[in-house]
């Protein structure tokens, strides 16, 4: 009687055992297809958007990352968590930490780590999507107002040319990857700047450089009809 009932319980687990097993690869099936992941810096980080193309935003933006950490996370922070897919959008702390005579090749290593980024992506089969970096405006002040004019009359480069001209080259390249490769790219800088390519003020906090509450609605309305395709 008693090995019986050791059987009986021994069936028993065994079935729970198989019932737990085939729910749990139930869920992160399903769980494949119900989110988007968006991976960059603190622009990113600070979009509290909660879902995109109807499907739930998870955003593991971490504020001051370069290129190379979102690359160095992105098994962990994306491909675990097989989403249908994910917006790669942030490369400016790789200008704002690089020396002038370092820069160029600093973003040839930007380029790469986006491109492998996508590559990561389309392997697990999540669709990559790309978004232009943003440029920055001055800072919200009379003092840096006068030191552009001068700046400007003394024919001097400014910090915010500089920055600014690195990031449109950058946009470029992403927009001809994009075109390339048949990826979906979401022109945020468009969006945001005037007929010069640079960032209207009401779009930036006071620093000229962080994205304003109202230029984060501007980039939900911007995605809210966004609609994906299935990726092989």
């Amino acid at each position: 009687m008693t090995t019986i009932k050791f059987f009986i319980t021994l069936i028993t687990m065994i079935t729970v055992f198989i019932s737990n097993c085939y729910a749990s690869n139930e869920n992160i099936h399903q769980n494949k297809n119900d989110s988007i992941i968006i991976v960059g810096a603190s622009y990113a980080h600070g979009w509290k958007i909660k879902s995109i193309a109807g499907l739930k935003v998870i955003n593991v933006s971490i504020g001051g990352a370069e290129t190379n950490e979102m690359l160095s996370r992105f098994n962990k922070d994306v491909i675990e968590r097989k989403p249908k897919a994910v917006i790669i959008w942030g490369f400016i702390n790789d200008i704002f930490r690089s020396k002038p005579d370092q820069v160029q090749s600093k973003l040839t290593t930007t380029k790469n780590n986006i491109l492998m980024m996508i590559d990561r992506a389309q392997n697990a089969g999540i669709i990559p999507i790309l978004a232009t970096e943003l440029t920055i405006t001055s800072r919200d002040s009379f003092t840096e107002y006068i030191a552009g004019f001068l700046g400007k009359i003394l024919g001097k480069k400014s910090y915010q040319n500089y920055v600014n001209n690195l990031v449109m080259e950058t946009d470029n390249w992403l927009e001809n990857i994009a075109r390339k490769r048949g990826l979906l790219l979401l022109d945020f800088q468009a969006e945001l700047s005037d007929d010069n390519g640079i960032r209207l003020r009401k779009y930036a906090t006071s620093d000229g450089s962080h994205v304003s509450q109202e230029a984060y609605q501007v980039l939900s309305d911007y995605v809210a009809n966004l609609k994906l395709s299935r990726t092989k």
